[in-house]
C-alpha cells in the first residue's frame, strides 16, 4: 500500500499544479498551489505520519476544488478530484482484522475431558506422543488420506489451546510435542 500512497500523492500534486497553472483567478491559483505544496509535505513525512497527513491534506484540497466549482477546466477539476479521492481511499484502508481461530466455538476442548476427545484428536495425540518434535508436514504426510490437512491443522490448534500439545516455533520451523496426557 505505501507504493500506491506515494503514487496517488504525486499524481494529486501534479493535478493540482496543472489546475493552478491553468487558473485565471489569482485566489484559486494561490489556493491550489498551496494545497499542492501541503500535499508535498506528506510525501516527505515519516512513514508513521504519511497516511494521516495525506488524508487531511487531500480533504482540504477537495474542499478547495469544490469552492473552485465551474470556474476551472471541468476535465482537469474532475481529474484532480479523482486522484484526491483515490489518495483518501488509500489512506483510509483499515488494517486487516486479526484472524479468528478456526476451531468451532461450541466445542471448547480445553474444558472437555480427554475421554470426550474425538477419535481424530486421539489419533493425533498418540502419533505426537510417539514422534516428539514432529513438524506439521510429517503429521500431514502420516495421516494423508485419512484426515484432511486442514482438519489436522484445526486439530493441532485445538490441542494447543487445550494445553495438551506445545507448539514450538523456531524461525520458519514449527514443531509440536505432547505436554501431558490427560486421562
Amino acid at each position: 500500500m505505501p507504493d500506491n500512497l506515494n503514487h496517488y500523492l504525486i499524481r494529486s500534486v501534479l493535478a493540482l499544479c496543472r489546475l493552478a497553472a491553468a487558473s485565471a483567478d489569482d485566489d484559486a491559483r494561490t489556493d491550489l498551489s498551496d494545497d499542492a505544496f501541503l500535499l508535498l509535505d506528506a510525501v516527505t513525512a515519516g512513514a508513521a505520519d504519511r497516511a494521516a497527513l495525506a488524508n487531511a491534506r487531500a480533504g482540504h484540497a477537495l474542499e478547495s476544488l469544490a469552492r473552485l466549482g465551474a470556474a476551472g477546466d471541468a476535465t482537469a477539476v474532475a481529474r484532480a478530484r479523482l486522484w484526491l479521492m483515490r489518495l483518501r481511499a488509500a489512506t483510509t484502508v483499515s488494517a486487516p482484522a486479526p484472524q479468528q481461530s478456526r476451531a468451532r466455538p461450541d466445542k471448547k476442548v480445553a474444558e472437555t475431558p480427554a475421554a470426550e476427545w474425538s477419535p481424530n484428536q486421539e489419533k493425533v495425540l498418540e502419533w505426537l506422543a510417539a514422534n516428539p518434535g514432529a513438524r506439521p508436514k510429517e503429521l500431514i504426510g502420516h495421516f494423508n488420506g485419512t484426515i484432511a490437512s486442514r482438519t489436522l491443522k484445526r486439530i493441532l490448534a485445538v490441542l494447543v489451546s487445550a494445553g495438551a500439545v506445545r507448539k514450538i516455533e523456531d524461525g520458519a520451523a514449527t514443531v509440536y510435542e505432547v505436554v501431558a496426557r490427560r486421562e
